[in-house]
């Protein structure tokens, strides 16, 4: 409800004047003096009854009347700025004579005040105007935006520039339309396996801007809903101090990365099974999500959020530690065993096929002696089929020089018919004779 308006300082001015004089002829006529003698004898005047009529105005008899005025109007002033001082909790009585003051300019400029979101905290102690209202002019800074009220409800938003304030309109809020930051340190969370880690947390805001583009006029068009909005965004915190719109998105961050983080397990978050997986990116982009929702409701537009690298508290890092320690030098034991089992396998079917191959090299050779009619060697035929297969072994082996050249000559003696068999013995150089 806007107030009605009241009469103009002079107005006032003129009916408290009139009023005095007709007080004072009131008193003149009551007290009933005559000077005419004191005109006549004691200031040898000429006898001018009208002169001594108005003489008569200042004797002591009409002019003590004036005393209880001058008493009335000295205790009413102080006690009304006693009343003012305490009604608005100003610093002291002077503060609420300029106030009274300023209620009876009747709408004229009485105060100016240039005001920011800093200055409007810093200055209210001290200026009337931002403590109780107007009237006053109040210049608000490029980039900023004030919210005002009266009789505690919302009255309208000043954009930047210089305003008049109405007749007890109170500058409630003064909003920073530039994008801000806040970041927070080592925000505790709690993953779904109990265990506690931290991170860092930053985030970029800002209140909604609206259809409007910026121009050259208007660097920074804002949403007249979302300065409302974010105007009456209060909440009052344990240790006693009030949060702003401009700490509800960081509060809120923290709150949902925490409530986001308790869905993950210890090992996704610092180790995940695909080196493709990033649980930082899927943090972040939940968070995002949710969070712009959240600033949405309150006009507030979310540009950007950060989540730095994950810490895990020193105990638990080194048993972590230790436990892939453990963990990594198991799967090493285990994929050794299997190497080794492959190799004893390759191997095993290596002699198979050795011996498949030697088996196959002596058939052929009985066959072939079969077939030319020379059966009565068959043994001494079978023994080189055998040693030719032991050398192309040897060879597909890369053995060394001393084992090739011992199947190498008793290859040559196979072939010449000599009854003398090499038997190789562990360790022993030289050919053995067998008759």
């Amino acid at each position: 409800m806007i107030p009605a308006q009241l009469p103009s300082r002079r107005v006032i001015n003129l009916l408290l004047l009139l009023l005095f004089f007709l007080y004072w002829i009131f008193v003149r006529q009551l007290e009933q003096v005559d000077i005419l003698p004191f005109w006549t004898q004691t200031l040898r005047l000429p006898p001018v009854a009208p002169l001594a009529y108005l003489g008569g105005f200042f004797h002591w008899r009409v002019l003590r009347h004036f005393l209880p005025l001058l008493a009335g109007w000295f205790f009413a002033r102080e006690a009304a700025m006693l009343l003012v001082q305490r009604l608005y909790d100003l610093p002291d009585k002077q503060a609420g004579l300029r106030y009274l003051n300023q209620l009876s300019r009747a709408g004229e400029v009485s105060e100016r005040q240039e005001v920011s979101t800093q200055t409007l905290r810093s200055e209210r102690d001290r200026s009337v105007l931002l403590r109780i209202g107007g009237p006053g002019l109040v210049l608000i800074e490029s980039g900023f935006a004030a919210v005002t009220e009266l009789n505690g409800r919302f009255h309208r938003i000043l954009p930047a520039g210089g305003h008049n304030l109405d007749r007890e309109e109170y500058l409630f809020k003064v909003l920073d339309l530039h994008p801000q930051e806040r970041t927070a340190n080592d925000v505790p969370l709690l993953t779904r396996d109990g265990i506690t880690i931290t991170a860092h947390l930053g985030i970029t805001y800002r209140i909604r801007r609206g259809a409007e583009p910026p121009t050259m006029a208007e660097p920074f068009p804002y949403d007249e809903t979302a300065v409302r909005a974010a105007a009456y965004v209060e909440t009052l915190l344990a240790d006693g101090t009030v949060a702003t719109w401009e700490d509800a998105p960081l509060n809120a961050a923290r709150g949902l990365l925490r409530q986001i983080a308790g869905y993950y397990l210890l090992d996704k978050l610092i180790a995940p099974e695909s080196p493709g997986d990033d649980p930082l990116s899927a943090l972040k982009n939940e968070l995002q999500r949710k969070l712009a929702a959240n600033l949405d409701r309150i006009g507030i537009d979310l540009l950007d959020v950060r989540i730095g690298p994950l810490k895990m508290p020193e105990a638990i890092s080194d048993a972590y530690i230790e436990y892939w320690r453990t963990r990594l030098q198991g799967q090493i034991d285990i994929n050794l065993q299997n190497g080794l089992a492959r190799a004893n396998e390759m191997l095993d079917i290596a002699r198979a096929d050795a011996e498949m191959t030697m088996i196959q090299a002596i058939l052929e050779g009985v066959q072939r002696a079969r077939a030319t009619g020379a059966t009565t060697n068959m043994d001494e035929i079978m023994a080189l089929r055998l040693v030719e297969m032991l050398e192309n072994i040897a060879e597909q082996s890369r053995p060394t020089g001393q084992t090739a050249q011992k199947l190498h000559l008793m290859q040559e003696e196979l072939r010449t018919g000599s009854e003398t068999l090499l038997v190789l013995d562990d360790g022993a150089d030289e050919p053995v004779e067998d008759a």
